[in-house]
């Protein structure tokens, strides 16, 4: 069941996510004016983060991803970035090089300044001062293999966003008609070929990245440079906007469950900028507060991200209540630490997505945390 958008932006807002509104656009239509709060930049971070380790199996990496790179004023259209001096710079060292053929495909990666911010249109469901970074890939591939490798980067691009998603079946690929744009240069192949993956939320479609094919052996102008024979290579572009596709999977996050419950965030537990949460159920115990400063010095030196600062309830009804916080916040586990813990060694965890509670040993700490979080959906 759906939640009223401005229930859900109020929630976000109180969870310290995103600062939004509701403004209505041309045609009547709804648009929302946001910006991303503490908690919302984290899980920004770690989309980049994700991001930055996503690869194919017909694709190498090429050098280290730069950042802040070059600086985008190129959004009248999709082809629009062949002008860019900064990409051809690149085409033309790929090329100099030798290492696309009909059995190497090589992949670079940059994160670009859109100083311009034309990628924000009037039919763009967000925007906001924020929207400044483009995550783009640059797969140069061998053309005989390029539209096959198009195909393939649509299905698994798609897969990654339904598996860094609440609502895996938002998801969609529709056909974008590159042609339709009057500033499409007539020297661009008509060869060129161009998706969207969209979420579809009861308010309307977000375009999460865009993905162009492009036959660079075409185009005459990028080749001219060549003293030798036309090089046989084509290029497949992912852009992605960072801040907006941040809106939309906290909208996702947020929207997805059911209204029996207040306000639970469903991130992605690798997405999360919060993973473990510890809680002591202290009634003036010491042996207590000791124990869950062991857990908090464990769970930080391990890699997870720990939740600041520890809660400490003096009775059940307190720990219910803070629950409800914790899922507000969107973190996926809590460690409860309690009298029992400091006879036995056993610990409650309870897991957000399913509200149960499960018994473990504190020797299993942090291991047992990190196989949950490693055996999660790979993004």
């Amino acid at each position: 069941m759906t939640k009223p958008l401005k229930y859900l932006l109020q929630s976000l807002n109180d969870s310290n996510y995103l600062a939004a509104k509701c403004v209505l656009g041309k045609n009547e239509r709804i648009r929302l004016e946001c910006s991303l709060l503490k908690n919302g930049l984290k899980l920004r971070e770690q989309l980049l983060k994700q991001w930055g380790k996503t690869s194919t199996s017909w694709a190498t990496p090429c050098g280290d991803t730069p950042k802040n790179g070059r600086k985008q004023m190129e959004y009248y259209n999709r082809l629009s970035f062949l002008q860019n001096g900064d990409f051809q710079n690149s085409y033309q060292h790929i090329y100099k090089q030798q290492i696309v053929n009909s059995s190497a495909s090589v992949v670079l990666k940059t994160i670009c300044n859109n100083i311009a911010n034309n990628f924000i249109c009037e039919e763009d469901l967000f925007y906001g001062s924020e929207t400044r970074f483009l995550l783009i890939s640059e797969y140069f591939v061998d053309s005989e293999s390029g539209l096959s490798n198009f195909y393939n980067l649509q299905r698994e691009r798609k897969i990654w966003w339904m598996r860094s998603s609440a609502d895996s079946s938002r998801y969609c690929v529709e056909p974008f008609d590159i042609y339709a744009n009057k500033n499409v240069q007539d020297y661009i192949s008509q060869k060129c070929k161009s998706i969207t993956i969209k979420a579809n939320f009861p308010f309307g479609f977000v375009n999460m990245e865009s993905i162009t094919l492009v036959p660079l052996h075409d185009i005459n102008f990028l080749n001219s440079l060549h003293t030798e024979d036309s090089t046989n290579t084509s290029l497949i572009r992912s852009v992605i906007n960072l801040d907006l596709t941040t809106y939309a999977l906290i909208l996702d996050a947020s929207d997805y469950g059911s209204l029996n419950r207040i306000n639970p965030l469903m991130l992605n537990r690798k997405l999360a900028p919060y993973q473990i949460l510890l809680a002591s159920l202290n009634r003036g115990n010491k042996a207590i507060d000791e124990l869950t400063l062991h857990l908090e010095h464990v769970l930080s030196k391990s890699g997870l991200r720990l939740y600041s600062t520890s809660i400490h309830i003096n009775s059940q009804i307190e720990l219910e209540e803070n629950l409800i916080y914790i899922d507000n916040i969107g973190i996926p586990y809590a460690l409860v630490v309690d009298d029992e813990s400091c006879k036995s060694g056993l610990i409650k965890l309870r897991s957000r997505d399913t509200t149960l509670f499960e018994t473990i040993h504190i020797s299993d700490i942090p291991n047992y945390l990190l196989n949950i979080f490693e055996s999660s959906d790979s993004l």
